[in-house]
């Protein structure tokens, strides 16, 4: 299906700034261990930040927020590559960043951006100045076991029906405030149409359980002497409030900013606060 034909009930700025970003960052692609990684640089200033976006899986998804940032920091940022672990994930993306020169960085994540970005930072510290963690969570080997029955099931499921499974629960953990409603319904149906598909939702479930999998200390980064931001919402249901305290335990250090009603998406329902506070954090000396 045409663009113009997903996105034909979106208001036209909104549409237009998707359309601007892919057309101004053209994708470019290096193998990493038979992997092909797609990924895109933008921006200026000395200051350099690795964007991890969430279960989108794509760069794009960004789009909107990406330019309140170019102007201060170069940036570069990836499409996920279909892969089935966090580990994975982490060693491509600090074998990109040496191949392009670029480190070390600051790391944006948001939700599964930030549970990589957590496997990162304690594989490649050396890589990181500074992280900010928002809208995610710390390890729970409970919640790997939860995870086999979804992962059964979309293996049985065929592919239409996993990929509208996967497009009406992204939504529903989004819910992005009414101006932008449209847009992300519009996104998602061309995502999950043309761009992500039964594969690559059962690889972030994979990713998603490896994390889960994995056991964290707060000793893990006793020696980095980068900082940390935690930015998490009030009332974000995503993850449980044990989550949240454990990342209180894991990261004894960090600076935490509580959003309020801001829920999952904060980046998307209160921009200004977000990045305002975002760009405070690495402008820190």
């Amino acid at each position: 299906m045409p663009f113009d034909q997903y996105y034909a009930g979106v208001p036209p700025e909104q549409r237009q700034a998707l359309l601007d970003f892919r057309q101004a960052h053209p994708p470019r692609t290096v193998n990493i261990n038979d992997t092909d990684w797609t990924f895109y640089t933008m921006g200026r200033g000395s200051k350099v930040i690795l964007w991890l976006v969430g279960g989108l899986r794509m760069a794009d998804a960004a789009c909107a927020y990406i330019p309140l940032m170019e102007p201060y920091y170069r940036i570069v940022t990836v499409d996920y590559p279909r892969l089935d672990s966090m580990t994975a994930l982490a060693d491509g993306l600090a074998t990109l960043l040496s191949l392009t020169g670029i480190n070390p960085v600051n790391i944006l994540s948001g939700s599964f951006g930030g549970m990589l970005a957590q496997v990162f930072v304690r594989r490649y510290p050396g890589y990181v100045s500074k992280l900010v963690l928002s809208s995610t969570t710390a390890p729970d080997p409970a919640q790997a076991k939860a995870q086999n029955a979804p992962l059964g099931m979309l293996g049985m499921l065929p592919g239409v029906a996993a990929r509208m499974l996967a497009r009406q629960q992204m939504y529903k953990i989004m819910a992005p405030p009414p101006n932008e409603a449209a847009f992300w319904q519009a996104y998602l149906a061309e995502l999950y149409s043309e761009r992500v598909g039964k594969p690559e939702i059962i690889s972030t479930l994979r990713c998603v359980k490896d994390f889960n999998q994995q056991t964290f200390t707060q000793e893990d980064l006793a020696e980095w002497k980068g900082e940390i931001l935690v930015i998490n919402s009030s009332d974000d249901a995503t993850f449980t409030e044990q989550g949240q305290h454990a990342m209180k335990y894991l990261y004894p250090d960090a600076f935490f900013y509580t959003l309020q009603d801001a829920g999952h998406s904060p980046a998307s329902t209160q921009p200004e606060n977000f990045f305002g506070t975002v760009h405070e954090f690495f402008q820190r000396p």
